[in-house]
């Protein structure tokens, strides 16, 4: 194979992949949007579905430590 078509091949390789990883150079914040709160007086559009029959699971909540090292910042993204 020619040296020509050969670097020519590798180059494309290389701009390709650089192009597809190029989501995991950056740093980006997530949008967090809750539901609004819905209005008092508001008639709803639709049914909620009956409930099932309680099956009498426990459920057990152990205690937990926040280990994050800035407690004032939820949903930060890193990269990679």
């Amino acid at each position: 194979m020619p040296i020509a078509i050969r670097g020519l091949r590798c180059t494309t390789v290389l701009v390709a992949v650089i192009l597809l990883a190029g989501c995991a150079f950056g740093t980006r914040q997530p949008t967090l949007i809750y539901p609004p709160a819905a209005e008092s007086g508001a008639i709803p559009a639709a049914q909620a579905a009956a409930k099932p029959a309680p099956k009498n699971v426990q459920i057990v909540l152990g205690p937990f430590s926040d280990q994050r090292t800035d407690k004032k910042v939820v949903g930060t993204v890193r990269k990679g």
